[in-house]
């Protein structure tokens, strides 16, 4: 047994804004054999709120600082997007661990850094793609193993969440904000994960309505040729929805009101009326309706993902997903916005040049 699994694993926390402080922070704090030692944010209202839900933890201003101050195995960043390559690489830089939230850069040439970073480091990374581990992804990711619905025909998504504070970090590209960094990075890797595909080039079109960049619509082209169309909006509902269609019917759901994959077969004799009742369960709450209208962060992937990371870094489990997942995933975005500016095809960037 290592060292690791013997003396409790020891984290730091880069970034205490909203996602830190009702996700990571508790559930590092359900988990055993390990302790928060530290949390870092330039934001004196920020240093403050964390105070409240992590007494006890040594508390910085800069994450430098707090590396250099306390002993800490691993590190979280969540901080905002513009900031994640250049933390991510100072951790690297100590040989910590690192969970790092996503989108892992803003920019390919950032992104290219984390990876050459992370490789000479020669340690544990993993991007914050938590939707990989939810239990609506996994079990739609295995329906379509099983051929459930026969040869793919065409798939769609959409991520839709509120309007953010004009002031908030998600309103400014530069800063790391706009629904493609923010929402389509989630959604190019459930693309990647759930069809076992490279995307090999996108269609887009960018629009600014409440915010810059807050609106998208994207044509994603799979390598097989298999074609997804995909919304994200930052200035709609709150919608996570992922449908795939086939010659024998369809599978969806969306993640704020499903409680399971949702199948229909093609609409014809007996199957007709079963794709009705599917239509007509889904508008009835099941067990986790309340739960996820009261706390729609209270997600069990959040805690899959980094109880999987944990779990990676004590020897028991190999890495499901690493930088290069996130590497691809802003490849994708990358190729997206210009497509946008082009208003043309752009083919997808694959791999990691050679002299990195």
């Amino acid at each position: 047994m290592s060292q690791l699994s013997i003396q409790p694993l020891k984290f730091a926390l880069t970034g205490c804004g909203r996602i830190a402080r009702d996700v990571h922070i508790p559930v590092l704090g359900r988990m055993p054999g390990v302790q928060l030692v530290a949390v870092a944010d330039p934001r004196e209202e920020a240093r403050e709120a964390a105070r409240q839900v992590a007494p006890g933890c040594a508390v910085f201003h800069r994450q430098d600082e707090m590396l250099d101050a306390v002993e800490a195995d691993a590190v979280i960043v969540a901080a905002p997007s513009a900031e994640h390559a250049a933390l991510a690489c100072q951790a690297f830089a100590r040989r910590k661990h690192v969970y790092l939230e996503k989108p892992i850069a803003t920019s390919l040439e950032d992104a290219r850094q984390v990876v050459a970073a992370w490789r000479k480091a020669g340690v544990v990374a993993m991007p914050g793609f938590n939707y990989r581990f939810h239990p609506l992804v996994r079990e739609l990711r295995q329906l379509l193993d099983t051929n459930r619905i026969g040869a793919l025909l065409a798939a769609r998504t959409t991520f839709s969440i509120m309007a953010c504070d004009p002031a908030s970090w998600r309103a400014s590209r530069a800063r790391g904000g706009g629904a493609l960094l923010d929402l389509a990075s989630h959604h190019v890797d459930l693309i990647r994960f759930v069809f076992r595909r490279e995307i090999a080039g996108v269609h887009a079109s960018v629009r600014s309505i409440r915010a810059e960049d807050d609106c998208v619509a994207v044509q994603l082209h799979l390598q097989d040729g298999l074609v997804v169309q995909s919304i994200f909006s930052e200035c709609g509902s709150e919608i996570d929805c992922f449908e795939v269609f086939g010659e024998n019917g369809s599978l969806g759901f969306d993640r704020y009101s499903s409680e399971r994959v949702e199948y229909a077969g093609a609409a014809h004799g007996p199957a007709r009326v079963q794709r009705l009742l599917n239509r007509v369960g889904s508008f009835v709450p099941g067990s986790g309706w309340l739960r996820k209208v009261r706390a729609p962060l209270h997600e069990p992937c959040y805690e899959a993902s980094l109880a999987h990371f944990i779990s990676v870094i004590r020897g028991e489990a190999p890495l499901e997903c690493d930088l290069l997942d996130g590497y691809e995933s802003i490849a994708v975005i990358a190729a997206a916005e210009e497509s946008a500016r082009a208003g043309t095809f752009v083919a997808c960037e694959r791999g990691i040049p050679v002299d990195f």
